[in-house]
């Protein structure tokens, strides 16, 4: 009994030592499981770490590629902008050179130009136009798309008048050198035909800048009352001796003596006559001769110099010069729309037969 208690503990044991080696093995495996595990994760979180530095380098790479791309080509877009600036500018220069030069030879031709007399309108067109530089009296104002301007005396009545303009720079160009030479009376000379005349206005060159309204030539002058005297006093003298000469010749049988005396008398009513009418009326001028030298009317009154407009005064002109452009536009508009629509209703009239004699009258009439 007790060899076979003996044997149950000894195999007890055993069973409990196998048991307990068992154990130990599971845990060991079971340890190193854990630890094999935890080296793979750890592994792959460093495999993660890794990837994801990867591709954070490479994501920075590209965009330092990218950032280096756009840089490139910023400086390739500001090198071609640079160059097509200088291009630009370059032809910009040429091309002001070309219309400086085309300018300064338009300009030259426009200073030879010849000036025609069917360059100026009618006096009358120059008149009553609204004074736009009330220093100088100048008023400015536009007919058949060429400009003009009027130069008026003190009185309103027009001094000067300019010829047309194609462009409001040679108009105030003309008008310059008008007001620089209006008080050299070298600068006019005068033109006749028939009884009347114009004083022309030049320049140093000889170019013509202004004209002035006709003028009706003055009468001629009179010799003074002292020398009709005169001549009336030798008159009757000789008449007196011519008289005693005829007495003579008439006892000699020739004209008689009356019909002389008569001539004499008739000869002192002349002279008298012409006294009469013309002595009391001329001026004595000390017996000096009439002289034909030019004097323009108002040269001699002091001239104000020409006034700058100021920059509001030039761009208020502008607008001006746009609404009344604008306007003009309009109302040819308007008038082309007006005739369009009467050729259209003419055209419905002809297709429409007329009632009787009475509706083509009236159709006639609403023609007219």
């Amino acid at each position: 009994e007790e060899e076979k208690k003996a044997a149950a503990a000894a195999a007890a044991a055993a069973a409990l030592a196998l048991k307990q080696k068992e154990e130990a093995e599971a845990l060991r495996k079971a340890e190193a499981e854990a630890e094999a595990k935890r080296k793979a994760e750890a592994e792959a979180e460093a495999a993660r770490l890794k990837a994801e530095a990867e591709a954070k380098r490479k994501a920075e790479a590209e965009a330092a590629r990218l950032k280096a791309e756009a840089e490139a080509k910023r400086k390739a877009e500001a090198e071609a902008a640079r160059l097509k600036a200088e291009e630009e500018k370059k032809a910009a220069a040429t091309k002001a050179a070309a219309a400086a030069a085309a300018a300064s030879a338009a300009a030259a031709l426009f200073w030879k130009k010849e000036v025609k007399d069917s360059d100026f309108m009618h006096c009358n067109e120059y008149k009553g136009h609204q004074v736009n530089d009330k220093l100088n009296r100048v008023a400015f104002f536009k007919r058949n798309g060429k400009f003009y301007f009027a130069v008026y005396d003190t009185g309103g009545n027009v001094k000067l008048r300019s010829e047309g303009f194609d462009t409001v720079e040679n108009r105030d160009a003309i008008l310059a050198a008008v007001l620089k030479n209006m008080k050299n009376d070298e600068r006019y000379y005068k033109r006749e035909q028939g009884d009347h005349f114009w004083n022309v206005l030049k320049d140093e060159s000889g170019r013509v800048l202004a004209w002035s309204c006709a003028e009706k030539k003055k009468a001629a002058v009179v010799a003074p009352a002292a020398a009709v005297t005169t001549a009336a006093a030798t008159a009757a003298t000789t008449a007196a001796t011519t008289t005693k000469e005829v007495v003579k010749e008439e006892r000699k049988g020739g004209i008689p003596w009356w019909l002389w005396l008569l001539l004499g008398l008739l000869a002192l009513g002349l002279i008298g006559y012409f006294k009469g009418c013309f002595g009391c009326n001329a001026t004595d001028t000390g017996g000096a001769a009439a002289t034909t030298e030019i004097k323009h009317e108002e040269t001699k009154q002091e001239e104000p110099a020409v006034v700058q407009k100021s920059e509001e005064e030039l761009a208020a002109e502008k607008q001006a010069e746009a609404d009344r452009l604008k306007a003009e536009a309009e109302a040819e508009e308007k008038r082309i729309i007006e005739e369009k629509a009467l050729r259209e209703r003419e055209e419905a009239e002809k297709l429409t037969p007329a009632v009787g004699v009475d509706a083509g009258f009236e159709r006639v009439n609403e023609h007219k």
